[in-house]
């Protein structure tokens, strides 16, 4: 039974998360603000249910609750919004950093892969900079965090493929993030904003909880398949 809670909180997160996709191009604030952060809070919950070290599921919880706030804050129609909200995500973006590098293992050859993604973000953002305005700065500081969550996810011992593939989808709706709300507005973009981040963080978020598993053989992954 206590092994069929992590399945059941899973199933939940993929319901919320599709019913907030499906929902989203037919709905508005304040309402994107009760149904938005609904899949990260299952991913918290999820969390607290495993038996983890305490400092990875602080940390964890840390990062899926600066995560929440960024949420929240998004849905508010405001440039303060936009503001707040990136520094929640900055403090979310720290928080996996610490993560990552307590399990890091420096890797040659994921070393040049990842400089594949990072190259493609700061080309970006050189080119598209002057469309941010008075934002350039505060967005440029927010990348270098992104990026380096990037880079330090590349260099994970275990779960690598899982999590770094959380911290390229990461990229992935940050970047669309910035392109629909500057550059190619865009009815359905935010779509493709929120698909990827709510697959960055299952994967990160599982790809956390699976390391520890691996740390303690005794232990039985209780969601494994699903």
């Amino acid at each position: 039974m206590a092994h069929e809670l992590p399945k059941r909180i899973l199933t939940l997160f993929l319901v919320f998360a599709f019913l907030y996709l499906l929902l989203l191009p037919f709905i508005d604030y304040p309402l994107t603000t009760i149904l938005k952060p609904l899949p990260i809070v299952c991913l918290m919950i999820l969390v607290k249910t495993m038996p983890q070290d305490f400092m990875i599921k602080l940390l964890l919880t840390l990062a899926l609750g600066f995560s929440l706030a960024g949420d929240v804050v998004l849905t508010h129609p405001s440039q303060l919004a936009f503001m707040i909200g990136m520094v929640c995500f900055l403090l979310a973006h720290c928080v996996y950093i610490n993560l990552f590098l307590r399990d890091f293992q420096f890797n040659r050859n994921r070393l040049f892969i990842s400089l594949i993604p990072l190259s493609l973000a700061v080309a970006g953002y050189s080119y598209f900079h002057t469309a941010f305005g008075q934002l350039a700065i505060p967005i440029l500081v927010y990348l270098i965090a992104l990026l380096t969550m990037v880079f330090s996810a590349f260099q994970v011992r275990q779960q690598a493929g899982t999590i770094i593939s959380g911290a390229c989808l990461f990229l992935v709706s940050d970047s669309l993030l910035g392109l629909g709300l500057f550059v190619i507005p865009s009815r359905w973009m935010p779509l493709a904003v929120m698909l990827t981040y709510y697959l960055a963080q299952l994967f990160i978020t599982t790809g956390m909880l699976n390391r520890q598993l691996e740390t303690s053989p005794q232990s039985v992954n209780p969601y494994q398949s699903v």
